[in-house]
């Protein structure tokens, strides 16, 4: 049951709220006041824009930028809960009964209009159709197709199930028809199978004594590698023996060659010694040390001097090229201010400046006089008139107005060209102005830069003495460089260093005579531990037989003959054993192959089996299904009958439809044509009760039914005989009405 609507910009509801009540809810009031909007409001609140005529954007109101709100409170089930929806949202809430929270069920367009089409348990259209009759169209139900009718009246009763059933037992009929088919097979094919697995049961290489033969086989195989494991394990030991001998040799010879290789290593370490003593003698001849360092001495106090006058040159030198760069940076600024003095215009002097910016206050001030003065004949012009019928007030007159309005003319031509006088003036003035500043600017560089020239040449002429003055004091020509004092410094430098090459290289001798002496002690303690070593390894021979390589060699080729001997009997065995297992996996083979024809048979009965239940459930639910479809018809049309006979008094006395899908009906005896002799009342009737009655059929907890001018072609007396009739449904109706008597049965009424 609906309870409340709320509108918000839809149409012509800018902001409307409304209740509804159980029973008939009649809504009224003039034309184009939205009466049916109330009823499109529902819908969109529900289902959203898309079962409403027109276009979704025609649904806002004028104005509102397309912004428009739809929300309905209803009961369904028990349940109270609110449907809301904008242009761009929706929300499906429940409603919490008893101090309970509110809960959000759905949210999204799509979502909360198929949570409403679960609740109602029918879709929006078939809620469309069932539910909501629009204006002028009451009669739908008449009209539509014989097919559509149907299809409506299968879904209502369920009968649209029963039809996919029936076409799903269809296609899974022709599915069993042709897996039966593919099933089939020849009784002989599987007799001979038979046959086959029998025989291979009685293969010999599946009897017990093929197998006792296998185990013979291969327990002699086992019995050859236990003698060659003994065999291995003799000539292992002969082997380790062989190699440690062999191992002795080697290690004896390495400890031979080590002590010779030490006695070369004595021989050469008294050579070394000999000739360090020789170096030694040689070098402290003539007292070369005392000369050498007392060469180091004089060259260390020559290359300090060097050094000093290298960095005094160097800065001198910097300090030179900074005063002629300084020098050349001030001259290049000072041509450059000239030549921008020299550019400048005749500049003004101050007393002038300062008259003609006197004159141009004046008539500044003039300008301001004249404007105000106009502004004051116009006031004064426009005041002394009515606005609206243009006759003058007290004090003025034609004459008065004609002679301010040569005035205002005077002072209009006269403005605009003392105007454009000041501007000159004040552009003149500002130019004049910037004239000046620029003169002094140029005027102050050139001061300036002349002072800092003057200073930059003082400089580097400072620079240049310096220079001078230090090449006299080293005693050195005129035209020394800074390279030619590097040059000097560096030779300096290197005799320096070959004088101390030579110092060390005589200290080297002399310390090498004491280091080839203690070489000569380590390697005597070196020969004397390797002579030890040497008589060590000969005392400690191993044992090994004379004739080792002779008893190997038999040993192994009794190992040949035996592993010969072993794979010849293990290889009997694993063919036996092979013919076996292959046997064996025939067998299996063809045992599957024998089941697999026994479970093909066994499917094609249990297929046979399904197939002839299917068929026989197919033939039940065609049978049923058009008798339960002709008993559907007979009650829709006894409802509809009873219906339009309430209605009409019992003028209608009956309404059937006719074996093509058209509808007739019975008054005063005679049987007519619904669609070629039924009047506009009672088509909106018989269509009505067509559709209570198929919405008697849905079953479902919303028995809200929305009912639009249904009595528009309808007398007063018909009117009131459906409006009554409506309220003895039961149902809730909210319908739309012009007549007064339908809002006198009403339980509710809503004026617009």
């Amino acid at each position: 049951m609906f309870l409340e609507l709320r509108l918000k910009n839809v149409k012509k509801h800018a902001d409307l709220h409304v209740n509804f009540d159980g029973g008939v809810n009649a809504i009224q009031g003039p034309n184009y006041k939205g009466k049916t909007t109330l009823l499109y409001g529902c819908l969109l609140a529900l289902f959203g824009p898309t079962p409403l005529p027109g276009k979704a954007s025609d649904i806002a109101t004028a104005g509102s930028n397309g912004r428009w709100v739809a929300a309905l409170t209803f009961m369904v089930e028990g349940r109270l809960l609110r449907a809301e929806r904008t242009g761009s949202t929706a929300s499906l809430t429940e409603i919490g009964l008893k101090g309970a929270e509110d809960r959000l069920i759905a949210s999204g367009p799509s979502v909360v209009t198929a949570e409403i089409e679960k609740l109602f348990g029918m879709t929006a259209k078939r809620f469309c159709e069932l539910r909501y009759a629009e204006q002028k169209r009451a009669e739908v139900m008449l009209t539509l197709g014989v097919a559509d009718v149907n299809r409506i009246i299968e879904e209502v009763g369920g009968v649209d199930i029963v039809n996919r059933v029936i076409k799903a037992c269809s296609a899974r009929s022709s599915t069993l028809e042709g897996k039966l088919e593919g099933l089939q097979m020849d009784p002989e094919l599987l007799s001979t199978q038979m046959t086959t697995v029998g025989e291979l049961e009685q293969h010999p290489a599946l009897q017990p004594q093929w197998v006792a033969d296998t185990e013979a086989l291969f327990a002699k195989a086992e019995a050859h590698a236990a003698e060659m494991t003994a065999n291995n394990a003799a000539i292992s030991d002969l082997r380790a023996q062989q190699q440690a001998h062999q191992t002795w040799r080697t290690k004896l010879a390495d400890a031979k060659g080590r002590l010779a290789g030490t006695q070369d290593e004595l021989a050469r370490a008294n050579s070394a010694h000999a000739a360090a003593v020789n170096a030694a003698e040689v070098a402290n001849a003539g007292n070369a040390t005392t000369r050498l360092e007392k060469t180091v001495l004089d060259l260390s106090g020559d290359a300090e001097e060097a050094a000093t006058a290298i960095a005094a040159m160097r800065d001198l030198t910097t300090r030179h090229t900074t005063a002629v760069s300084y020098l050349a940076t001030a001259r290049t600024k000072l041509s450059t201010a000239e030549a921008s003095l020299a550019a400048l215009p005749d500049v003004l002097d101050l007393t002038t400046l300062q008259a003609r910016e006197a004159t141009r206050a004046g008539k500044s001030e003039m300008l301001a006089v004249k404007r105000a003065e106009l502004t004051q004949k116009k006031s004064a012009l426009q005041d002394g008139f009515c606005t609206s019928c243009r006759r003058p007030f007290e004090g003025m007159d034609d004459a008065h107005a004609d002679e301010l309005r040569v005035q205002v003319a005077a002072l209009e031509a006269e403005i605009p060209a003392l105007d454009r006088e000041v501007a000159q003036l004040t552009t003149d003035n500002r130019k004049a102005a910037e004239a000046a500043a620029a003169f002094a600017k140029h005027t102050n560089d050139v001061t300036l830069y002349t002072e800092a020239v003057t200073a930059a040449e003082a400089k580097v002429q400072d620079a240049v003495t310096g220079k001078e003055s230090l090449i006299e004091a080293l005693g050195l020509p005129a035209n020394t460089t800074l390279a030619n004092l590097q040059e000097i410094s560096t030779g300096i430098s290197q005799q320096l260093q070959d004088a101390r090459r030579e110092i060390e290289a005589i200290a080297r001798v002399a310390a090498e005579i004491p280091r080839t002496a203690e070489a000569i002690r380590a390697v005597h303690v070196r020969l004397e531990a390797a002579e030890v070593v040497v008589a060590d390894v000969q005392s400690a021979e191993p044992a090994c037989p004379a004739d080792v390589a002779l008893v190997l060699a038999e040993m192994e080729a009794k190992a040949e003959r035996i592993t010969t001997t072993r794979f010849g009997t293990y290889n009997e065995a694993q063919s036996k054993q092979g013919q076996r297992n292959s046997t064996l996996e025939v067998l299996a083979s063809e045992r599957r192959l024998l089941d697999s024809y026994h479970r093909r048979v066994e499917d094609a009965r249990l297929v046979a089996v399904d197939l002839d239940r299917l068929k026989a459930l197919a033939k039940y639910l065609k049978d049923n299904r058009d008798r339960f479809m002709g008993e559907l018809w007979d009650g829709i049309m006894a409802y509809a009958q009873n219906f339009a006979s309430a209605c009409t008094g019992g003028a209608i006395e009956d309404v059937k439809r006719e074996a093509d899908g058209s509808f007739s009906y019975t008054e005063g005896g005679h049987t007519f044509s619904v669609k070629g002799c039924a009047s506009g009342a009672q088509k909106s009737i018989m269509g009505l009760g067509v559709q209570f009655a198929l919405a008697e059929m849905l079953p479902t907890s919303m028995q809200t039914v929305m009912l639009d001018e249904p009595s528009a072609d309808m007398d007063a007396e018909h009117s009131a005989a459906l409006a009554a009739l409506l309220r003895s449904t039961g149902k809730q109706v909210i319908l739309v009405s012009h007549r007064e008597m339908d809002a006198a049965v009403a339980d509710h009424v809503i004026a617009l």
